[in-house]
Parts: structure tokens; C-alpha cells; sequence
């Protein structure tokens, strides 16, 4: 791919690599991989966001606690000397870690915003 060299793996689905340095670069499909390894170059953007993410825990929830009860599936409580849960120890993904998503519920979404120029870079999360 021009002046890159592009490796591909062909397994279940064909899977494109190429290694700059330290750097190690995946894609499924050749034009991203070209276009961000012509782009690895660059100097960043004198302004603006350099990367921007927003997660929407109100809508993904339901589909996180499906998650997490789908890794214990099978699973068995192992029980402890000290059980505060009475004669059982919760289930890890299933009870506990989801468990996590209820104390946040209060938040609808999150932002993140990192921008990058030649001087700094600076990182912005927002609650909602």
C-alpha cells in the first residue's frame, strides 16, 4: 500500500497489519489502514478535539447487565469464612460488578474530550 508495508492475515475474516516502529496497526478494512498510515506522520491539530468519545450509560445499561449475567452463567457461588450476604457469596459479574452500574445510575452520560497542540494537551470529562 504505497510506500507502507501491509501484511494480511486470512482467517475466519481477512485482518490487515502493518508495524512502524513501536507502533502496531490493525484494520479490517485497507482504505482506514492506508489513510491512518498516512496520517501517523502529521502534527497535530493547532486546535480542536484530537479525539472525543461520549459513553451513554441510561442506554447501554440494560445491555451491560445482560453482559455481565452471560459471564456467570454457570457459575456456582463460592462461599467465604466471612459472608456478610448471609450463607451465599455473590455472583462476580451478574450481582457485583453490575451492582456498580446502579450506584451510577444517577448519570445519563459521559464525555470525554482530549485536545492535543504543540504546547499541551489537556482532557475534559463530563457527567450528565
Amino acid at each position: 500500500m504505497g510506500s507502507h508495508t501491509v501484511e494480511q492475515l486470512n482467517g475466519l475474516r481477512t485482518l490487515q497489519f502493518a508495524i512502524d516502529g513501536k507502533l502496531l496497526y490493525l484494520a479490517n478494512d485497507p482504505s482506514l489502514l492506508l489513510a491512518t498510515l498516512n496520517g501517523s506522520g502529521a502534527a497535530p491539530l493547532a486546535t480542536g478535539p484530537s479525539y472525543a468519545a461520549e459513553f451513554h450509560h441510561a442506554r447501554a445499561r440494560a445491555d451491560y447487565l445482560t453482559i455481565m449475567r452471560a459471564l456467570d452463567f454457570g457459575g456456582r457461588p463460592q462461599p467465604f469464612l466471612f459472608v456478610p450476604q448471609g450463607n451465599r457469596t455473590p455472583q462476580f459479574f451478574s450481582e457485583n460488578l453490575s451492582s456498580v452500574s446502579s450506584v451510577l445510575s444517577f448519570i445519563q452520560s459521559a464525555t470525554i474530550t482530549h485536545t492535543e497542540n504543540a504546547n499541551s494537551e489537556s482532557q475534559r470529562l463530563a457527567y450528565r
